[in-house]
């Protein structure tokens, strides 16, 4: 190997085990620069003042609403905070069923649990804050699977 190689080698080893520590004033606009190639998770609005059980009855006079009150696998939106992330805030999708809601042999709608409703996870990039042993944090980025939705399925057997 030339010396010329060995030089590159050496810069490229450095730049990606070097981090720098930012004050907190510096965090948030470093974490937002970190994240603009990359897109954020969906802002929803949370579900307001919503059960945390299976909305059989509410399901039969829903014809038009949106997706997550319209599925046979309803959700509700949560939100999420977690002050060691950017963004730090986030809506995240929670399944209201064990199983799904269908129509019985006689038409009366009953969750069936002869299905699961299972999460539909998205994959997202976050900035984690670690803090610096000389003080300050270093952010890094990390991909976190948040969860968007609920869907019916056949139980794995």
């Amino acid at each position: 190997m030339e010396l010329a190689q060995i030089f590159i080698l050496a810069l490229c080893v450095v730049s990606v085990t070097m981090t720098r520590c930012y004050s907190e004033s510096e965090l948030m606009g470093k974490a937002q620069k970190k994240l603009k190639n990359f897109s954020l998770p969906p802002d929803m609005t949370p579900s307001p003042n919503s059960s945390s059980g299976c909305p059989v009855e509410s399901f039969k006079s829903l014809a038009s609403g949106p997706l997550n009150v319209r599925s046979i696998s309803p959700w509700k939106y949560e939100t999420v905070r977690d002050p060691e992330y950017y963004p730090q805030t986030y809506t995240q999708a929670v399944c209201l069923c064990e199983g799904c809601i269908m129509a019985n042999d006689t038409g009366t709608l009953i969750e069936d649990k002869s299905y699961n409703s299972v999460k539909v996870n998205s994959s997202w990039m976050f900035v984690k804050r670690e803090k610096c042993q000389k003080g300050g944090y270093k952010l890094k980025l990390e991909r976190r699977e948040v969860t968007v939705g609920c869907t019916c399925v056949k139980p794995s057997s």
